[in-house]
């Protein structure tokens, strides 16, 4: 994933787990940033929206059901 700022929404529940980079990620409900490094993972439930601010390449994966 290339830099910038981007929202998502889930339409099912959904782990998105940082493989490489580092990433500032404003989960659904909160107004704080909170950083994940490699191997961080997060959980969203199914039609939640996050954010996610990145300033380098990052690769993650995202499984999901």
């Amino acid at each position: 994933m290339e830099p910038g700022e981007w929202e998502f929404e889930a339409p099912t529940r959904e782990w998105m787990i940082l493989i490489r980079g580092t990433w500032d990620v404003k989960l659904p409900g909160s107004r704080e940033w909170k950083t994940f490094g490699e191997g961080d993972s997060f959980q969203i439930e199914a039609d939640e929206s996050f954010t996610v601010r990145i300033s380098d390449t990052v690769a993650y994966l995202c499984p999901y059901t």
